[in-house]
């Protein structure tokens, strides 16, 4: 029981990193297969400075997560905490935090395509005749 909230992490953070990975490798495989179809790539490209952002957040929101991860650390031994949090709750957190950061990269590098949309099915007007002025009901 002393170590559950350190497994929920480990799982939350594990959860994380799979769905990450299973997003990019729809992404790559989508590519793939259009490249192989010769499609053209339908996403619209990005304002470059939309892409700077996505190269500059990444690394930065990672760092500012080190530090933090450093300052619990430190927290975390110098406040005596193994008294309410196992050594396995700590590296469950640090883990999760890791995984965020997998998921960030990885978001922000792999841009998803947008929906195939089927081709619209076109609908037929019902034929109306002229009734004298009684409403014209379709036929």
């Amino acid at each position: 029981m002393r170590h559950l909230i350190g497994l929920a992490l480990f799982a939350l953070g594990a959860a994380l990193i799979w769905g990450a990975l299973r997003r990019r490798n729809g992404i790559v495989a989508e590519q793939r297969r259009r490249e192989a179809a010769g499609e053209p790539d339908p996403r619209p490209r990005l304002h470059p400075s939309l892409a700077v952002l996505g190269d500059v957040a990444p690394p930065l929101m990672i760092g500012a997560l080190v530090v933090m991860a450093l300052k619990l650390l430190f927290a975390y031994v110098m406040t005596g905490a193994e008294r309410w949090f196992s050594p396995v709750d700590v590296a469950g957190f640090l883990f999760l935090l890791g995984a965020w950061s997998i998921w960030l990269v990885l978001k922000t590098r792999y841009r998803p395509f947008p929906p195939s949309v089927a081709p619209a099915v076109p609908v037929e007007e019902p034929v109306r005749r002229f009734d004298g002025g009684r409403g014209g009901a379709p036929i």
